[in-house]
Order: C-alpha cells, then structure tokens, then sequence
C-alpha cells in the first residue's frame, strides 16, 4: 500500500540481511544512477504484463458497471453523464490490485518504495492501449487528468461506427478509451478535460435524399451555396440561413411525380430544378446582400451538379460545449 510516511524512514526499520530488494530499494530512493548490482535492479522492475493490466484498470476496465452507476436513475434512457475520474481514487484503486502480493513487511516496503514508479509506467501504459490497437502513434504529451461520459441512447445502437471528437481550446484530445458496454451504453474516456464534444453519425451515412418538410407530409431540401457569385460567393456546400439564428435555413420544396403505376418516392427533378432556382435568385443574406441568380451558373440554370450539392446529406453532428463562464479564472 502507499505509504504517506517519509521514505527515508522507511529503511531505518530492522531487516534481517541485505537483499537484492533492499539494494534496489535504496538506489531508487538515493536518486542514484548507477548501482554495483544493475542487473538486480532490472529483474526487479515490474513485469509488463502487470504493467498493462493495472494500466487497463485505471481506464475502468474489468470495473463492474454497478460501481460506476449505481442507480439505474442516474443514467435513464437517452441520456449522457459527463464525469472526472479522481486521481487519488486511482492511486487507491492500483493499490489495493498490488496488495494482493504483499505477504510480509518486505514486500510492503517495496510496494511503497516502487510506487511511484510503478504508477508512472502505468500512466504512460495507459496512453498507448487504444493506439496501439488501432497501430497508431501514442501522444507523449498528454493530460494526466482522465474525464469522460456514459452515453445511454438508441445512437449506441444505431449508429455502431458513431465518431467521437473531443476539443479542449480547439485541439483535439486522445481518447483513451471507447466502448460500448451494451447494445445502448457508450463510455468514453479523455485524456485530458474538453470544452467541446462532437458526435458525429458515420461517414457511411452519406447519401443523396430528402428531408421531412414543416408541413406533415411535405419534403423539402437544404439550399447551399455554390461558390457563386466571384466577386462575393456563398460558400460553396454550405447551408444559408435566412436570418441571424443559426437554425433558420433556407429552403426548396419538393414534389414527387405522379404515374398511371402510382410509384411512390420518385422526385419530381423538374420541379425541384425550379423551386431550387427560385428560392437562390430570391435569397438575402442576414447582412441584406442578394446575389440573385448571379448564385447559379452562367446560364442561371440548376445544373446537375448543383443538383447533387443540394441533394446530398452529410453526416449529422451534434456538438455539446461547456459554457465559457467555466473556463473563466479568477485574477
């Protein structure tokens, strides 16, 4: 166990003869760089394979779900519970797993002299698990603090390949762990504390279609922008808001055609050419700039590409941010 006493006085205590513990004890505790007996300090060094089991510990796994949720209410159905992991219940929780050895007052002092070494493996262990499964390279640079969430939403289950970003300040943050840990319930973990999560449906998501219109029964599609006009284009593939909120897009209804074998879902390009038309040679920005049909192709018409721009569905994000009141220091 760890021990909050001074390590010198650690060695004061009665041994019954030098060992090879007690060498290696003293050269890690002196600070020394090279011992008579190098070769014993080396075989003392803690195995890898336990290096890597205290490391997976640390990142909850093999921790029973009872403990990290012990009430169903705390995570219910379509919800998500951003968490720290406390260091210091860490240190306990990598004590109490090297305890199991500890057979005499030896092996005692050797566990509180090895502590901190040993814990530094397993931090830096801990680091290269999800990189090196995934034959990456581990960042030597990361946040020793470990934040995260349970997500509990139907998202889990429909969308397996769902991507996750985490950003502190912009840049993105390793994720050390990322797991579902049933068919609903997603547990990430960071390295590090973000200020914005994204989760972003799977890049096989992309497809051309229609969204459900204001109307019941209706469909309309986002208009975007076509990198037209030259002189001050609207971005190209990017959705035009109509005023200053963020969430007022604009838009082009679509109609479906009608047949004598009354097919169902077949789009009217025709009309939609027009209503695409229309909505661009009328649009206005929020600052008051209408481009007019100077935003379509030469010829003002609806190309086919501009069909496939305005037809095509991205993958869906939706961003979680903290308020920026919580990055705020005190002078």
């Amino acid at each position: 166990m760890k021990s909050w006493k001074d390590r010198q006085s650690i060695f004061s205590l009665a041994m019954p003869k030098p060992s090879v513990q007690t060498s290696a004890l003293r050269q890690l505790n002196s600070g020394a760089e090279n011992s008579v007996n190098n070769d014993s300090t080396l075989e003392n060094a803690p195995p890898k394979d336990i290096v890597d089991w205290l490391a997976q510990l640390t990142l909850l796994q093999g921790v029973p779900f009872e403990y990290l949720v012990p009430y169903s209410a705390l995570l219910p159905h379509e919800s998500i519970r951003f968490f720290y992991i406390d260091e210091n219940w860490q240190d306990r929780m990598v004590d109490g797993a090297i305890s199991v050895g500890v057979s005499s007052t030896q092996d005692n002092m050797f566990n509180a002299a090895w502590y901190e070494a040993l814990y530094a493996e397993v931090q830096a262990q801990r680091l290269k698990i999800r990189t090196d499964l995934r034959n990456q390279q581990a960042s030597g640079s990361a946040d020793s603090a470990i934040s995260g969430f349970l997500f509990r939403s139907i998202v889990v289950e429909a969308w397996p390949g769902v991507e996750i970003i985490g950003k502190k300040d912009g840049t993105a943050l390793p994720i050390l762990r990322l797991d579902r840990l049933s068919s609903g319930v997603l547990l990430c973990l960071f390295a590090g504390v973000p200020d914005d999560v994204q989760f972003i449906e799977p890049g096989e998501g992309l497809h051309f279609g229609l969204l459900d219109g204001q109307v019941e029964g209706s469909s309309e599609v986002l208009v975007r922008g076509l990198g037209l006009p030259e002189d001050k284009p609207l971005k190209g593939g990017e959705q035009l808001t109509t005023s200053g909120s963020s969430d007022n897009y604009l838009t082009a209804p679509a109609t479906f055609r009608s047949n004598n074998n009354e097919q169902e879902g077949v789009v009217n390009i025709q009309d939609l050419q027009g209503a695409i038309k229309s909505a661009l040679s009328t649009y206005t920005t929020p600052d008051g700039y209408q481009p007019g049909l100077s935003a379509l192709p030469e010829d003002g018409t609806v190309t086919s590409a501009a069909m496939a721009v305005q037809l095509v569905r991205g993958a869906g994000l939706m961003d979680y941010q903290t308020p920026s009141s919580a990055h705020k220091q005190d002078n």
